[in-house]
């Protein structure tokens, strides 16, 4: 891994380099800033509400989205206070899973709300192990 400076010198947070493929198989190669969890202000935030992820049988659009570092590790959906959490879980995550699947290749928490009831679990956790978030 390396390092890169910042202006006032200190070592900023890793990079790595990866490859991936772009439209019509043109490899591209970047650099993906990792996550610091040691300074945490160091790291960029962005929340994207509505994003439009192209997948295998079309495009896909979640609820929200956080990012840090251009990595999305939270993916959040959001049903209306009249719908069922469950359907969430049932209709959204897991077709998403399925259609968008390079989405949750960093993902380590999913959050489902309808504003009265909102669960917090993992893209591989059935209904049962989504829990209650207690605020």
């Amino acid at each position: 891994m390396r390092h890169h400076d910042r202006p006032n010198g200190c070592p900023s947070v890793s990079v790595i380099p990866v490859e991936f493929d772009k439209a019509k198989g043109v490899k591209q190669q970047e650099r993906v800033r990792l996550i610091d969890f040691n300074q945490p202000r160091e790291n960029r935030y962005l929340v994207v509400t509505q994003l439009w992820v192209k997948g295998e049988p079309g495009f896909r659009r979640p609820d929200a989205l956080l990012y840090i570092n251009g990595l999305p590790p939270v993916f959040i959906e959001l049903k209306n206070s009249n719908v069922k959490l469950k359907n969430a879980f049932d209709a959204n995550i897991t077709t998403y899973e399925q259609e968008i699947p390079q989405l949750f290749l960093t993902n380590a928490f999913c959050v489902l709300s309808n504003a009265i009831e909102t669960r917090v679990g993992s893209i591989t956790a059935e209904w049962e192990h989504f829990f209650n978030w207690l605020l």
